[in-house]
């Protein structure tokens, strides 16, 4: 690939994660509202967002020093398992929900009887 074209694709997974990141921040917020305890109202969720965004920044970081001819060093080893980590499970759920929601969707208009008008 030419022209930073390697990076541009992390680039753009990088930008997908932390969108997922704010996504999974916001759904811990709002699961852990109703807790008595401070850690279970904002060391949560704030812990999430802290250790995913420091491993997608870390991440990126590690690509100015991925510059050697003789392959990946192991701490870029361990970045790109750590960022794979995070990144693959987040996909995974997105698209069961996406699916489950459609399932749902199809079940629900084919349960629904033939003369029925829809508005």
């Amino acid at each position: 690939m030419h022209k930073g074209g390697f990076l541009n694709i992390f680039l753009i997974l990088a930008a997908i994660s932390l969108l997922f990141d704010w996504y999974v921040f916001n759904g811990l917020k709002t699961f852990t509202a109703d807790r008595r305890s401070k850690a279970g109202k904002h060391i949560v969720p704030w812990g999430f967002l802290v250790i995913s965004v420091g491993i997608t920044v870390v991440f990126l970081l590690g690509f100015s020093s991925y510059n050697t001819s003789k392959g990946m060093t192991p701490f870029h080893e361990w970045m790109l398992s750590l960022f794979l980590t995070f990144l693959l499970p987040s996909w995974y759920l997105w698209w069961f929900c996406f699916w489950a929601i459609w399932g749902v969707v199809v079940l629900v208009y084919t349960m629904l009887p033939l003369n029925v008008k829809m508005r």
